[in-house]
C-alpha cells in the first residue's frame, strides 16, 4: 500500500470513529432533552395529529439554529 493510500485509509478510519461518536452524542442529547420535557405531546384521538406544548414549539432542534 502506498503512503497516500495508507494516509487515506487512516483518515477514513478517523472520520468514521468521529461520526460514531457524534451519533452517540446526538442520541444522548436527544434523550436528555426528552427527559427535561415538561409535558408529553398530547393525543387528541384517532385521526388527530400530535400537538406539542408551547415550550416545545420554541426549543431549537438539535443540529438546527
Amino acid at each position: 500500500m502506498s503512503s497516500l493510500q495508507q494516509h487515506l485509509a487512516d483518515t477514513a478510519a478517523n472520520l468514521n470513529a468521529q461520526l460514531c461518536e457524534l451519533n452517540e452524542l446526538r442520541e444522548r442529547a436527544g434523550k436528555a432533552l426528552l427527559s427535561k420535557s415538561p409535558q408529553p405531546k398530547q393525543w387528541n384521538g384517532p385521526g388527530a395529529t400530535l400537538r406539542s406544548t408551547p415550550e416545545m414549539d420554541h426549543e431549537p432542534v438539535l443540529g438546527q439554529h
